[in-house]
């Protein structure tokens, strides 16, 4: 499930095993101060799987180092509730003189949690301190531990004055906690772009823009702002708008030719967010911005094209010119819209093969539309009487890509170019015949693993072997060495393969366990999403490797932290010290983030906490256009099966579900009840 994803600080190349902390413990002890301090740091990084380090942490809190006491504090907070038997030595640092240490232990309080009456009061005290960011790290600190009613109301006021601030950090801080509160922030929040300067009208918005849906009733303000002389203003209440609800794009591509460049900007992102309206709606707004006389917007406007899907199937023809510009940031945002776009750009992207500078984006195009690209395989295989060099790999890639849907043409064809001992690059030809399937290559490519005439050839076979044999023990036993060999290779597509190969033979590959644990830190993404995917499968997310793996959900790159949640789900109730933060990112912004919490939630937990919130974050992934992620959706659902609007959900889905397999997921999920 969830396969689709695409996809710490080590050196490349390094085994991810995470310090002893028991080791680190020892450091606390060392009568250098340096040591003590590294060891405390160190073991805050660790959070939670550090906790056998809080009794020793808490008796530098009494202590008169205050960078000492200071780090131990942070460091208790970032372990969470497992540091709550800590809370009565922080209260006191909230009454100390020092404002560092009394900003430490209301973060540290925050974090661990602890809704007692003491820890409650000790922070609300700080709600009129004179500086602002105690006062700001108390508001945020309460937002956590969750208070409501008239508390919660102080909590908003206090945000809602630190939005004047003249510290642009406090009023983003302010902006974003805000956010957080939700709901019972919005009216406060409008009343505040309705009476306030510009400055803090904007935060104000972008708190608004946090809350989504819930601000509805800023709606009418909003409409005003876009009427501002300011065009700060203009450009926030279009983020805000689109935000808000698709019911609003009017009002956006009213501003499509605004005079200043960063609301055109903000016209032409929101445009991306559109996707369930009418075509006509947004296409001729975007068609105007990609045409727009700033740079900046066009690409802007591009990349939203993409983000809508098949539905900016109209604008193809303006993104295939940007596709063929001599621009690499234009090209480049061109390929990636024209590959979201899908299957209404394969045959614009199969003419632009006829262009030899548009070639290999267009090859990269079709290689991420997959099988819908299948139509463009006749023409993809013409290339090969006149390609050389990468170009060739790129041809091999898009085919392998297509795969099964390539069809017999292609594996007639690429049998014929993998035997020729003159052609280059045949190794790309045996790797496509693998993922296209066919038994029919099976006697070749047993004759080509043991080929060296070409470096890759051997581990193409015996990839592609793996790929068509795969209960054959004989071929595995044989590809896993190979596999684990070849896991540091120069080329990343190279290591993603094999990564995921290694996932896909399963526990047999245990042995791999060090190799991909090395390549959670390797300097692609892709190759860290999918090495962590594999450690899953293959079983090898224990007590040593958990740490490392939870890192991963903090990854700038959202495709890792798919993928960590991903292999944690898999990892199931190993993995239940997780469960904290899958339960904290079930409010994400992000919603597929919010979607694959939700599932690993579930899978670790069996079902709970947060029941409710899971099934309905999960009920929303039936609509997701993967059928891997819906199959994956159902699966979790089905968990479910005893509850009335699960199973009517289930049973309205089926009757409008294209794809086999997951048709029968929800059957056999609607069969369990």
């Amino acid at each position: 499930m969830l396969a689709i994803v695409a996809f710490a600080a080590l050196p490349d190349g390094a085994q991810a095993d995470e310090p002893d902390v028991s080791a680190l413990i020892a450091g606390l002890d060392s009568e250098e101060r340096q040591d003590q301090l590294a060891a405390i740091v160190a073991l805050g990084e660790l959070g939670p799987f550090a906790e056998a380090a809080v009794p020793k942490l808490a008796k530098f809190l009494s202590g008169e180092d205050l960078v000492l006491q200071h780090e131990a504090a942070i460091a208790l907070g970032r372990m969470g509730q497992s540091a709550r038997s800590t809370v009565p030595d922080l209260l006191p640092l909230l009454k100390t003189d020092s404002p560092v240490l009394q900003h430490s232990s209301i973060v540290a309080l925050g974090r661990i949690g602890e809704k007692s009456d003491e820890v409650l009061s000790g922070l609300e005290s700080f709600l009129t301190a004179e500086s602002a960011y105690l006062r700001l790290a108390a508001a945020n600190s309460l937002v956590s531990i969750g208070v409501d009613g008239e508390k919660r109301g102080e909590v908003i006021d206090v945000l809602i004055d630190e939005l004047n601030n003249q510290k642009i950090t406090v009023r983003a801080d302010a902006s974003y906690a805000l956010s957080r509160i939700g709901e019972p922030a919005a009216m406060p929040l409008t009343k505040a772009i309705a009476e306030s300067d510009p400055i803090t009208s904007i935060y104000a918005t972008e708190a608004l823009s946090g809350i989504g849906s819930a601000a509805s009733g800023a709606v009418g303000p909003l409409k005003n702002l876009i009427n501002s002389e300011n065009p700060q203003l203009r450009a926030s209440a279009v983020r805000c708008l689109a935000a808000i609800s698709e019911n609003y794009v009017p009002e956006v591509a009213s501003l499509t030719e605004d005079k200043a460049v960063p609301v055109r900007l903000a016209v032409a992102s929101a445009m991306g967010e559109f996707a369930a309206v009418s075509p006509e709606e947004v296409v001729e707004p975007l068609k105007t911005l990609l045409q727009d006389p700033d740079d900046s917007v066009q690409i802007e406007a591009i990349t939203a094209a993409g983000r809508l899907g098949s539905q900016a199937g109209p604008l193809v023809p303006l993104l295939v010119d940007d596709l063929m510009s001599s621009e690499p940031a234009r090209a480049l945002a061109a390929t990636d819209s024209l590959a979201s776009i899908g299957k209404p750009a394969v045959d614009a992207l199969a003419e632009a093969l006829n262009q030899m500078q548009s070639r290999a984006l267009a090859l990269s195009a079709l290689s991420q539309i997959g099988p819908d690209a299948a139509p463009a395989t006749p023409r993809i295989l013409d290339l090969l009487d006149e390609a050389d060099g990468d170009l060739l790999t790129e041809i091999f890639v898009a085919i392998a890509d297509i795969g099964k849907k390539a069809g017999p043409q292609a594996v007639e064809r690429l049998v014929e170019y993998a035997k020729n001992p003159k052609n280059e690059r045949r190794a790309g030809a045996v790797y496509a015949l693998g993922n296209i399937g066919d038994a029919d290559a099976v006697p070749l490519l047993k004759q080509l693993v043991n080929d060296t005439s070409e470096d890759l050839l051997p581990l193409a076979a015996s990839y592609s072997l793996v790929q068509l044999k795969p209960d054959d023990e004989a071929v595995a036993s044989s590809a896993i060495p190979l596999f684990i060999a070849k896991l540091d290779h120069e080329v990343p597509r190279v290591r993603v393969e094999l990564a995921r190969m290694l996932g896909e033979i399963g526990p047999r590959a245990a042995v791999a366990k060090s190799a991909l644990a090395a390549r959670l830190s390797d300097s692609s993404p892709d190759v860290q999403g999918e090495a962590v995917v594999a450690l899953a499968k293959i079983g090898a997310i224990g007590p040593d490797l958990l740490p490392t793996v939870v890192k991963l959900l903090e990854s700038p790159t959202p495709s890792v932290r798919y993928a960590a949640a991903y292999a944690l789900g898999l990892a199931g109730k190993s993995a239940s010290e997780v469960v904290p933060v899958f339960v904290q990112n079930l409010n994400s912004r992000d919603e597929f983030e919010k979607l694959i919490s939700a599932w690993a939630l579930v899978k670790i937990t069996d079902g709970g906490p947060k029941p409710d919130e899971s099934v309905e974050i999960l009920l929303t992934g039936l609509q997701h256009p993967e059928p891997k992620i819906r199959a994956g959706v159902v699966d979790a659902l089905a968990i479910f099966a005893d509850r009335d609007d699960v199973t009517e959900a289930l049973r309205q889905h089926l009757e409008t579900e294209s794809d086999s397999d997951v048709k029968a997921e929800i059957e056999k999920a609607l069969g369990s009840k």
